[in-house]
């Protein structure tokens, strides 16, 4: 009984040993794995995204006419912007380009030569706090929402196109839902790399 006894204790012993190294093994192995899916390897940029070709910093470098426009915001600051005029196609659309945090309108130049040739007026400007535009902070959105308002009215007003479009980045984008919200005028929404909160 004695040595029945013994072969089982060796028996448990082997399985838990058993069970260990498999435990082992297979958290080593989820945790090398699952590094692996929550920090992908980063894709070479030519493999991921469209080059953007820079040509400039304004509109002509781009063999666009261009006018240079001055926003009026309602608490009273004025925002440096372009329009470039469809000259075919959609004479009563326009799309607003917003860019984020940090930027200026020079960085939604590259949408505006494909835009404007798919027949598009095209609007940029600069928001407040930056670029040419007056301002002392930047408010992540509460206070620029009447900057694209701005932009809205004087596209309605000015130009007579009511039918508006906005193509926003990040700050930019969350700007556009939160103009989007508010303002009827704005039929549609484009918007990249956005925050949610």
């Amino acid at each position: 009984m004695a040595y029945i006894i013994k072969k089982i204790n060796r028996c448990l012993q082997f399985i838990v040993a058993a069970a260990i190294i498999v435990v082992s093994v297979s958290l080593v192995v989820g945790i090398f794995y699952s590094s692996r899916i929550i920090y992908p390897a980063i894709k070479k940029s030519d493999d991921v995204f469209i080059k953007w070709e820079v040509k400039g910093d304004s509109p002509e470098a781009y063999g666009l006419n261009y006018q240079d426009i001055i926003l009026k915001t309602k608490d009273g600051l004025h925002l440096k912007g372009w329009y470039i005029e469809a000259k075919m196609g959609y004479p009563n659309k326009a799309i607003v380009l917003v860019h984020g945090y940090g930027a200026n309108k020079i960085k939604m130049l590259k949408y505006a030569p494909f835009l404007h040739a798919a027949g598009y007026n095209v609007l940029l400007f600069d928001l407040r706090f930056h670029g040419e535009s007056e301002g002392r902070y930047c408010s992540f959105g509460y206070y620029e929402q009447d900057d694209i308002e701005a932009a809205v009215d004087f596209l309605c007003n000015t130009k007579n196109i009511c039918k508006i479009a906005i193509l926003g980045e990040s700050l930019g984008g969350v700007i556009g839902v939160l103009a989007m919200k508010n303002d009827k005028r704005i039929k549609a929404g484009i918007f990249d790399s956005i925050f949610s909160d």
